[in-house]
């Protein structure tokens, strides 16, 4: 029997769901390695590479908040 749209939405959302867990061990593991680096700025970019992909799937979403937590008008101009 053929998939119907329902089914495939089903089954590709619980993929991404997947690959959400993925991405959260991989965060983790990252910040490991990061953590033997304490100076090495590489890291740092490589979660701005990554919290712009992120920016973008929310956006595609209809979500166009800023991350939860980031202020960074507040820190640039010393407010909170």
């Amino acid at each position: 029997m053929k998939e119907t749209a329902l089914e495939h939405y089903a089954n590709v959302a619980a993929s991404c769901h997947c690959m959400i867990g993925q991405l959260e061990a991989a965060l983790d593991q990252h910040a490991r390695r990061q953590s033997d680096y304490p100076d090495n700025w590489g890291f740092s970019g490589d979660l701005v590479e990554i919290e712009t992909q992120l920016t973008k799937m929310l956006a595609f979403l209809g979500d166009h908040r800023p991350a939860k937590g980031l202020n960074i008008e507040a820190e640039e101009t010393g407010g909170g």
